[in-house]
């Protein structure tokens, strides 16, 4: 609720009865959703590791028979320490190599997403008055549903001189489809743009991080913590091909092949004259 036409304004927000104008304004939203979860582990000899998970999750803002998404992570795990070839590497206290492939899904999408919608608006009719009327803003969708994520990890956790240097070395490789995207559109559509799956999406890095444990006493202790990461995403294609069937730009929403989904276009400045 706002109010506006205060006598004065000594009781600040706290004074609606003295308004001369009060407007009042409600909105409801609902969105459900819903998670099932199967996970099996398996340890041989606290040496070979093994997880399974499978995931199967549900959301309402999806359109009829999209709702659902199956989404599975298999990992493997190997703790090298406990293998006897190392048992005289006293210096070493933990040395663990780990591989794992999985699917995610994003849901990162208003409730309604699928729906057209309208807007108020008024107009005049032919004797002055102002009558409600309604126009389309937005399109319908029924087909969209989640932004899957497949990603490939390989990594390698560490621990030497009794705990003083630790760390971890990761190699990751990550391919995104059916992203949830704003797609532009001609306005002779009734509207600008409409919400849709379009596309795919490809990155890879490199995560690098050390801890040491460089003092420890009983009254004073120092530690270092460094983090060294660097990845890279590009599109793959939008959805668009040329004549030749190759995957095609899409200048109109500033998305282009091979370069990030968030690449700067714009026109070249060349200086003010």
């Amino acid at each position: 609720m706002t109010g506006s036409g205060f006598p004065d304004d000594t009781r600040g927000v706290y004074q609606f009865e003295n308004a001369s104008v009060l407007n009042a304004y409600d909105t409801f939203t609902k969105r459900t959703g819903i998670s099932q979860m199967l996970r099996a582990n398996y340890a041989y000899h606290s040496r070979y590791l093994f997880t399974f998970t499978m995931r199967r999750d549900g959301d309402s803002v999806f359109g009829k028979g999209n709702k659902y998404g199956t989404f599975p992570l298999v990992a493997l795990g190997w703790n090298m320490e406990q293998e006897e070839f190392f048992r005289g590497w006293e210096f070493l206290d933990r040395s663990k190599l780990r591989i794992s492939y999985g699917k995610n899904g994003n849901q990162d999408i208003l409730p309604y997403s699928t729906l057209a919608t309208m807007q108020e608006q008024y107009y005049p009719d032919g004797e002055g008055n102002s009558l409600p009327g309604f126009y389309v803003n937005k399109l319908a969708d029924t087909s969209l549903t989640w932004e899957k994520t497949r990603q490939f990890n390989a990594g390698w956790d560490y621990l030497f001189l009794k705990g003083h240097i630790a760390g971890s070395f990761d190699l990751f490789y990550t391919s995104t489809y059916d992203l949830l995207l704003d797609k532009t559109i001609p306005d002779i559509n009734g509207a600008t743009s409409i919400q849709q799956n379009v596309g795919k999406t490809k990155s890879n890095g490199i995560e690098i991080g050390i801890s040491t444990q460089n003092i420890r006493t009983r009254n004073f202790e120092w530690t270092t913590d460094l983090t060294l990461a660097h990845s890279k995403n590009r599109i793959v294609h939008v959805g668009l091909y040329d004549e030749n069937g190759k995957p095609a730009d899409n200048v109109a929403n500033k998305w282009f092949i091979g370069k990030s989904i968030r690449a700067v276009y714009d026109y070249k400045f060349d200086g003010i004259w």
